[in-house]
């Protein structure tokens, strides 16, 4: 696939292909809840790089989905998804579902049973705007956000997935 690719790619000529650069005019300084300093994208000054680079494919953001995208960015929120269903590959198209909202994903796999009957979230570390935002985007109850003390986890939150879990079809 590689050399094909390569092939492919030799025959495109210079004048289609475009590029650009994000520099530092269009980003804005964050502070991240743990005091880490990040850059985030001023999507005001991105946009018309982006819609040069790729002017059929980019959505208009509003003010609010760029701001939720910037909260997403400066929370860092781990995030697992596991499925606790019988339902094939749903972790892994969740997981990328959420990429693909901002959402930072680092695992997703098989739930420790597949007979939960509700979805649940479980917040190790109380990063309250992500788990606010996922419990709102899959419809998930209070009742099933569980926040557990003295347990450490590799991840902030853990999505699984239960048979009352239905992907968006949009957002």
């Amino acid at each position: 696939d590689i050399i094909r690719l390569a092939q492919w790619a030799e025959q495109i000529e210079d004048g289609n292909i475009k590029q650009g650069m994000i520099d530092s005019s269009m980003t804005v300084p964050l502070v991240t809840p743990n005091g880490a300093q990040v850059l985030g994208l001023n999507r005001e000054k991105v946009r018309p790089l982006i819609k040069e680079l790729f002017p059929d494919k980019t959505p208009e953001l509003d003010e609010a989905q760029v701001e939720d995208l910037n909260r997403l960015a400066a929370e860092q929120a781990r995030i697992a998804v596991q499925n606790g269903t019988t339902t094939g590959s749903l972790a892994s198209h969740t997981a990328t579902f959420l990429k693909e909202r901002g959402f930072q994903v680092v695992q997703f796999g098989n739930a420790d049973r597949f007979d939960y009957a509700q979805t649940v979230i479980i917040d190790y570390s109380g990063k309250s705007y992500t788990v606010g935002r996922l419990a709102q985007l899959f419809h998930i109850a209070e009742s099933n956000i569980q926040h557990p003390s003295g347990i450490s986890s590799e991840v902030d939150i853990l999505l699984i997935i239960g048979q009352d879990f239905q992907l968006p079809s949009s957002e």
